[in-house]
């Protein structure tokens, strides 16, 4: 499976896919803010599995919805880093008058150098909770885009009263955005089959060298730009005399209202027992099972 194949649409027959277009957005609102308001590694790894099983419902395979988090791994690992080395617990939850436990040091003392990196029970609980947030909003993220058309895109801006000039930028983008990357691959594949290569670690010489591959990419995408641009013209586009008219027109059928309900349901809980509210799914609340485990106060 191409890297393209796994943020492009992919049309089964589903329980998913056959959902209102409005009610798959308000699936990614409802399943990435709790992830903003959630800071707990548990919470926060249940509402993965949740999303996980929303695109198993999608047919999608295990392997397509985690491959794509492969390339996450460089920003992953510095949110884990960054948070260790700089995130203080103090005022996020923790009481004032019970000291963080330390657990080690990334760096540890070497004669006069270091130590570097304090590791505590609170930090490292955090850190795992933010890596696995901005995992939940890509995850989810890259399945919205698998199992939402490009038109349902469009369909569903023009159901939240947007411009249609704006809801067309937005469907033509989904829709050329694919299309160019895959233009992309086809003039890389064919200037290495002409002997084009890049062996070299300098980034400004490996640009220059880009430049074969970059401007026919440059210019193959103005080229299919104004063809396109064309086919809008011709049928009609910007001219408007009354009421416009879709060629499909979506309704919401009472599956939708109860998944609606549902989703709002969800999303009010969470706000409720995120950081907004109670703070029951902070970061305090594994950092308090660890320590419980440890014999240490909380």
């Amino acid at each position: 499976m191409s890297v393209l194949n796994l943020f492009s649409y992919k049309e089964e027959d589903s329980p998913i896919h056959r959902l209102d277009p409005r009610v798959k957005f308000l699936w990614f609102f409802a399943f990435t803010l709790p992830a903003v308001a959630w800071t707990d590694p548990i919470w926060l790894t249940a509402l993965f599995f949740a999303i996980i099983s929303v695109g198993l419902l999608a047919k999608q395979s295990l392997k397509a919805i985690l491959k794509p988090l492969v390339f996450l791994t460089p920003a992953l690992v510095f949110l884990i880093l960054f948070n260790i080395f700089f995130y203080g617990p103090t005022g996020l939850g923790v009481s004032s008058t019970i000291q963080p436990l330390i657990i080690g040091y990334i760096i540890p003392k070497i004669g006069s150098f270091g130590p570097y990196g304090k590791l505590t029970i609170e930090n490292l609980v955090y850190a795992v909770g933010a890596m696995e947030r901005l995992i939940i909003i890509a995850t989810a993220g890259r399945l919205l885009l698998t199992f939402t058309s490009p038109t349902e895109v469009a369909l569903a801006w023009s159901k939240f009263r947007v411009p249609v000039e704006i809801t067309t930028a937005i469907s033509v983008a989904f829709g050329f955005l694919p299309v160019t990357a895959r233009q992309a691959t086809t003039i890389f594949e064919a200037q290495k089959a002409r002997g084009w290569r890049i062996k070299t670690r300098n980034p400004v010489k490996a640009l220059r060298l880009y430049i074969p591959a970059i401007i026919p990419t440059i210019v193959r995408s103005f080229t299919r730009a104004e063809f396109l641009a064309a086919a809008i013209s011709s049928r009609g586009f910007g001219y408007n005399p009354g009421k416009r008219t879709s060629l499909r027109v979506i309704r919401m059928t009472r599956k939708d209202y109860l998944v609606v309900a549902f989703f709002i349901a969800f999303l009010a809980a969470s706000q409720v027992t995120g950081s907004f509210g109670l703070n029951i799914a902070g970061y305090k609340f594994t950092a308090c099972l660890v320590r419980s485990y440890l014999h240490a106060p909380c």
